[in-house]
């Protein structure tokens, strides 16, 4: 999906922690976000998304890791709206819990374009 292969493997941690916060999953989610730290260190640019995976990383349950993931997930559309994408195309998409605070989450689509479409936050 992504020309540089450092931020299709970070956009996949994403994904997946965002999958674990959908299900409740307080292990997973904690895993995936050390993952994605791990990964965002080969991404250039990525210092604020970095920073805000770090906090879902360190966040003591399962609410705090998806407050934190709001931030995150405002980081994650901005870095990845200037990538190159190789197929496929991004939006952002509402979020999949109701919290007090709006929430941005990047979702896949299988159309084939090369673009970044933005969508609505919640």
């Amino acid at each position: 999906m992504f020309k540089d292969k450092a931020l299709g493997s970070s956009y996949t941690h994403y994904i997946h922690l965002k999958n674990a916060l959908v299900t409740s999953d307080f292990q997973k989610a904690k895993s995936a976000s050390e993952s994605l730290v791990i990964a965002l260190h080969k991404v250039k640019g990525s210092d604020k998304v970095h920073t805000e995976a770090a906090k879902v990383a360190q966040a003591g349950s399962l609410d705090s890791q998806r407050k934190a993931f709001t931030a995150l997930s405002n980081e994650m559309a901005t870095l990845v709206k200037g990538a190159d994408i190789s197929m496929g195309e991004l939006y952002l998409g509402y979020c999949p819990w109701p919290m007090a605070t709006p929430e941005a989450i990047v979702y896949p689509t299988k159309r084939r374009s090369a673009t970044l479409t933005s969508v609505t936050r919640c």
